[in-house]
């Protein structure tokens, strides 16, 4: 199965804390309006990318979002591609992003996600801020033993005194 690659304009929003609201006798969770209107806009633009039945299995999303440059970093001698290391965190970028993805009934489940990662990096001087997402699905997991990063990983823990082979 091939990757399937989209694109969120605007701002990358995080996933939001939702907030208590008493109802009566009863509380509700209420999620705040900026996450809503951005899971929402993922929604869209996701269920329009794909086509065909929700993925099941193992999914590997990777998400690049440019957030707004400051103008403080627009001067010229500012390098063009610069990581960004103010809120939102990456990892709750990725929270709404992958909620969204869920509600577009591409994957049943975001607990479906089990490799991917998440870069904050500034737009270019002129450049708008977005949310570039690209999904596919995980190969079996033999062959994820000649990635050269689980290879790194799993001599890091060899040599931290972890007997992977012997792990429960």
């Amino acid at each position: 199965m091939s990757a399937v690659i989209f694109v969120i304009p605007g701002q990358p929003v995080g996933k939001g804390r939702p907030r208590a609201v008493r109802a009566g006798s009863s509380v509700r969770m209420i999620t705040p309006p900026k996450t809503r209107e951005h899971e929402r806009c993922v929604r869209l633009v996701a269920a329009e990318a794909f086509d065909g039945e929700p993925w099941s299995g193992p999914v590997r999303v990777d998400i690049l979002a440019l957030m707004k440059r400051p103008k403080r970093l627009r001067r010229r001698k500012d390098p063009d591609v610069m990581f960004c290391t103010s809120k939102p965190d990456a990892d709750n970028i990725r929270k709404a992003c992958l909620d969204g993805i869920q509600a577009a009934g591409v994957i049943g489940d975001d607990s479906q996600v089990v490799d991917g990662r998440t870069v904050k990096l500034y737009a270019s001087k002129t450049g708008r801020p977005l949310t570039i997402v690209r999904m596919e699905q995980c190969v079996p997991v033999d062959n994820y033993w000649t990635d050269d990063w689980l290879y790194k990983m799993t001599e890091g823990a060899r040599v931290a005194g972890y007997d992977l082979a012997s792990a429960p």
